[in-house]
């Protein structure tokens, strides 16, 4: 099966919608005319990782969903399981992507 990744959630929504009714095309599902493949839409999520002692863990704002692992790389795919999971039972309604921004504090004398 064919992986079509959305990179942003609006762009899935508006072709979820402009396909709504089109024979064999499910929710959250479109068909590729010119293979006749239908692939699953996907989600683009944020993780945010850091270090702690020995292990890095990996957020995501958008879910709420917390991993960790012992490399970055393990980190964010024990992430991408973990909120898998989590959103098969507690789907998320669409909104806008968070975007990341910094801001400072007086340092500690």
């Amino acid at each position: 099966m064919a992986k079509w990744v959305c990179l942003y959630a609006q762009y899935e929504l508006d072709l979820d919608k402009r396909l709504q009714g089109e024979p064999g095309v499910q929710k959250g599902k479109f068909r590729d005319n010119l293979h006749g493949k239908v692939a699953k839409m996907t989600n683009t999520f944020t993780a945010v990782v850091h270090k702690e002692d020995n292990l890095y863990v990996a957020v995501c704002p958008e879910a709420g969903t917390v991993s960790q692992g012992e490399s970055i790389e393990e980190a964010v795919k024990n992430l991408q399981e973990a909120t898998e999971l989590y959103l098969e039972e507690f789907p998320l309604k669409r909104s806008s992507r968070p975007f990341l921004t910094t801001f400072e504090v007086p340092a500690s004398v």
